[in-house]
């Protein structure tokens, strides 16, 4: 049965970027053309006219002393994403955490990404304890995020999950109250350049 939304209901969004960005990437490989989203309207198709209180970033940087060109890349990146937030008035923190860096087997660097699913649960659950929001939608397909969904409904909250269905893990779609299939309704939100008023981060 189709969930009853309200207009007093206090939404929060809480974005896993480089979830979201692998998963668009992946879609424009397999689609004619790069796939885009522009975010004022995505953030608008997953409020549905309730209260919008915040969308929360998380994004990850390699070190700059070891990849200064992706250290500003993303830094960039960033920015353009609070300059379109404050100018449709979106409020909005961006989290950032940094690429830790390992030897593989031939000595050869690489970066692998600890610690945002960590953020994303604290912040997560601390708001739910302090009430700061009714539902939660969570951009991500990562199974570890289950537990975290359990425990914010443990504390009387509603949690959404929106993302792309084959990419996202069955548990998450299970446990969320609402599980919102990015790919159905992509025409809603997707960023055409030949419309001026879009917008796109990505």
């Amino acid at each position: 049965m189709e969930r009853v939304l309200t207009l007093n209901e206090r939404v929060m969004v809480f974005i896993d970027g480089s979830n979201l960005y692998k998963s668009l990437k992946n879609l424009s490989d397999e689609s004619e053309g790069e796939v885009r989203i522009a975010f004022e309207r995505f953030l608008k198709f997953l409020i549905n006219k309730r209260q919008f209180i915040r969308v929360y970033y998380y994004i990850s940087v390699p070190p700059k002393d070891k990849d200064p060109e992706n250290y500003e890349k993303q830094n960039k990146f960033a920015k353009v994403f609070q300059q379109v937030c404050t100018k449709h008035w979106l409020n909005h923190k961006v989290r950032f955490t940094t690429l830790k860096v390992l030897m593989g087997p031939g000595g050869e660097e690489k970066f692998i990404e600890k610690g945002v699913d960590v953020k994303i649960s604290t912040d997560m659950l601390s708001l739910a304890y302090k009430n700061a929001y009714d539902t939660a939608i969570l951009i991500s397909g990562d199974s570890d995020f289950h537990e975290v969904i359990e425990e914010v409904q443990r504390q009387g909250k509603v949690v959404e999950v929106a993302f792309f269905e084959r990419e996202c893990s069955q548990v998450l779609k299970e446990v969320a109250d609402k599980f919102i299939p990015l790919e159905e309704n992509l025409d809603k939100f997707r960023y055409v350049d030949y419309h001026p008023e879009h917008e796109s981060i990505y």
